[in-house]
């Protein structure tokens, strides 16, 4: 499957031309892309490859994803479903937000040999609509 940038797939959030799933790269520290931009009613299905981030014969035993605002200062619940893994891919929801708020996604790796990666992608909720 190949990896897409968000702005590759849909550089106006249009619902036209979105594919169904972004799909992400988590390696040791970074994601790529850095961050996803939506409007706040859609509903995103987040997926990463975490095939990078693991060590030989290693494989993912949790990954938990907490959202807060911008500055660290709270934490958001309700923007991310349980995250399922399959194999080397974890996948959730992503969901609501405050029109021109910027959300931090911290997500938080845990490998079954116990090695704990963290990475981060920031949320940009943006309504695409006509200026009066």
């Amino acid at each position: 499957m190949p990896i897409y940038t968000i702005f590759d797939q849909d550089p106006e959030g249009d619902f036209m031309t979105v594919v169904p799933t972004l799909d992400f790269i988590f390696g040791r520290g970074y994601v790529l892309p850095n961050h996803l931009v939506k409007q706040p009613i859609e509903v995103r299905l987040i997926s990463f490859d975490c095939s990078s981030a693991l060590s030989t014969g290693d494989s993912i035993a949790s990954f938990a994803v907490t959202v807060f605002s911008e500055d660290g200062s709270a934490e958001i619940p309700g923007m991310v479903t349980v995250p399922v893994i399959n194999g080397t891919d974890v996948s959730f929801w992503v969901s609501n937000g405050v029109n021109g708020l910027v959300y931090f996604m911290d997500m938080n790796l845990t490998t079954v040999v116990g090695e704990v990666l963290n990475n981060d992608i920031r949320i940009v909720v943006r309504e695409k609509g006509y200026e009066a």
